[in-house]
């Protein structure tokens, strides 16, 4: 090594240091056989690149949280959409269905009228009255028209 021009400081002597840094420091030199700066190049390299390691742990670990909250609003968005998409499609389903009931009850509602206030009444299926309506047109002899013709013949 070549001596130091004289107005550069030297390194701090190892006495000064705190006890846990000095006997890192000590370690080195006895493990490596480095004189006191060497070691302290070397602590400088080690520590640097811990530095560096930390930082890019750091980093990874601030990505791997947004990409995780970024997920986390991706999926509340989708269950959003879902969740519209099928109240609309339910809405209009039921309104649909509606409409189907009310034109079939209009299209094909058996009822008849009260023989007292002539107001109509409908048919309940399977009700008393359906019944009695099946009865009667069972007495009276009510059949398909193919079945009476087979009949005459």
């Amino acid at each position: 090594m070549t001596p130091r021009p004289s107005k550069e400081p030297g390194p701090p002597p190892l006495e000064s240091l705190p006890s846990r840094l000095r006997m890192a420091i000590v370690k080195l030199m006895a493990k490596d056989n480095l004189d006191v700066e060497e070691a302290y190049d070397k602590a400088a390299n080690l520590i640097d690149s811990n530095g560096r390691l930390f930082e890019e742990s750091v980093e990874k670990e601030a990505q791997r949280l947004y990409k995780s909250r970024l997920m986390r609003e991706v999926n509340a968005a989708r269950v959003t959409i879902q969740t519209k998409a099928d109240d609309r499609v339910r809405g209009s389903y039921n309104e649909w269905y509606n409409d189907g009931y009310l034109k079939g009850k209009a299209d094909h509602q058996i009822y008849y009228f009260c023989s007292i206030c002539k107001k109509r009444m409908d048919i309940a299926l399977g009700g008393d009255d359906h019944k009695a309506l099946i009865q009667y047109m069972y007495d009276h002899g009510w059949g398909h028209n193919e079945c009476h013709q087979k009949q005459r013949r």
